[in-house]
């Protein structure tokens, strides 16, 4: 079918639309809830939004580096988003995506150390301008609801890729299985072209013989 490498990138396109959507909608949040600026918690801010949207491209486009560019990518994608969340709450929504990100592509362990990342990054910024532990709550729950959502993915991923694993196999079998049909069908077909002639070749030769 010509139509399945279409979908897949349809699906791909999709995707990073709808990521792309998401990082604009929380920019614009923190843009609004506390304005990007070149002094003080400002400038934190603004050098928060820009790891976190290089964390965003390299997680979306990056492919060299494999497993290593991705791990970074959305380690300071959550560890960026946590600390702006002391700033501005609706990073935690990154911090989610982040927890979605690490749950599909890699293991559990791993998969809840990247997540973790956002609430500890929340933590530590509190901790450092010491304001209360308040908003840890809400960056944990975005983190924990995006890993949930992540691991759920893979899970699906990984049934789907067992089920084509199945299917493979199993046509292998009936291919061999029909391979082997054929060969004794024609292994049956010579002995009985064998047995027919030595049967007229014995005729022939007592015909000739009399």
């Amino acid at each position: 079918m010509d139509a399945g490498p279409e979908t897949a990138s349809r699906r791909f396109d999709g995707l990073i639309w709808a990521r792309l959507c998401v990082l604009v909608a929380v920019g614009v949040a923190v843009s609004v809830e506390m304005r990007p600026g070149l002094s003080g918690a400002h400038l934190a801010v603004s050098l928060l939004l820009v790891a976190e949207i290089a964390g965003w491209v390299a997680w979306t486009f990056v492919t060299a580096g494999g497993d290593r560019a991705q791990i970074a990518a959305i380690a300071v994608m959550a560890a960026a988003s946590g600390a702006m969340a002391t700033f501005a709450p609706a990073a935690a929504v990154c911090v989610g995506l982040a927890g979605l990100g690490a749950g599909v592509a890699f293991e559990l362990p791993l998969a809840v150390a990247l997540t973790a990342l956002g609430p500890g990054a929340i933590a530590l910024s509190l901790a450092l301008i010491g304001a209360a532990l308040g908003p840890i709550a809400g960056v944990g729950a975005a983190a924990l609801g995006g890993l949930l959502l992540g691991i759920s993915r893979h899970a699906y991923r990984e049934r789907v890729d067992q089920q084509a694993t199945v299917a493979v196999a199993r046509d292998r079998a009936e291919l061999e299985h029909a391979r082997v049909d054929i060969l004794a069908e024609r292994n049956r077909l010579a002995r009985e072209i064998h047995d027919v002639l030595a049967h007229t070749l014995g005729a022939l030769s007592v015909q000739l013989e009399a």
